[in-house]
């Protein structure tokens, strides 16, 4: 039976830095928080989180892709993508 061991400090330090980067903030952020001289070395560490957003990000991707009319549709009507775009361009 495995005991479980007492939280410590150095465990909030992962914890600040992995809600971060799970909230969005930019890795050069995270990185001067936790005082790193390099954000590539908050990249080796957190690399797992980050895989976790990529996953994400295209999950996202492959569900709003779905919103976009087939290319069959566009070759019949290439004004069809029209407000699409608009709200791809913010407008």
């Amino acid at each position: 039976m495995r005991r479980e061991q007492p939280a410590v400090l150095h465990d909030l330090r992962h914890i600040h830095a992995t809600t971060l980067l799970l909230a969005g903030v930019r890795v050069h952020v995270v990185a001067a928080r936790l005082g790193h001289a390099d954000p590539s070395i908050t990249l080796r560490v957190y690399a797992h989180v980050i895989n976790q957003q990529l996953v994400a990000a295209a999950e996202i991707f492959a569900n709003e892709w779905r919103m976009w009319p087939s290319s069959e549709a566009l070759l019949a009507d290439p004004l069809a993508k029209a407000p699409l775009l608009k709200i791809a361009r913010g407008l």
